[in-house]
């Protein structure tokens, strides 16, 4: 899943990490990555780096890229480039981003099968 390009102007960084966790949280069988797209925002991308987001996307100042790149790799995380992917789940509407986020991981078949025991 990942957010809209600078989603975090309009939902807010904290809201978009919560939304990803409660959909780990409500959906603990679902297999997904968790985005936080931050277009060309320098800052709000290290935030969220700084805030623990493993997966970041940014599209701004090759300088600022690569200042964040070396950020992301001493965290462990991943910078990636900004934009959504055709099949991504899009959270545009903030009044039902939860909901959105946990019928796309139902019906794109992200759900991970039940291991079967004997």
């Amino acid at each position: 899943m990942r957010s809209p390009p600078g989603a975090i102007h309009a939902h807010g960084l904290g809201f978009l990490i919560a939304l990803f966790a409660l959909a780990r949280e409500r959906v603990p069988r679902a297999r997904f990555t968790a985005v936080i797209d931050c277009d060309n925002d320098a800052a709000q991308a290290h935030r969220a780096l700084a805030l623990g987001a493993k997966h970041v996307a940014f599209r701004g100042h090759k300088r600022a890229g690569e200042a964040l790149q070396s950020v992301a790799t001493q965290l462990k995380a991943e910078l990636l480039p900004s934009g959504v992917p055709r099949r991504a789940c899009r959270l545009d509407d903030p009044e039902r981003a939860a909901e959105i986020a946990l019928a796309y991981l139902d019906q794109e078949g992200r759900l991970a099968k039940p291991k079967r025991s004997g």
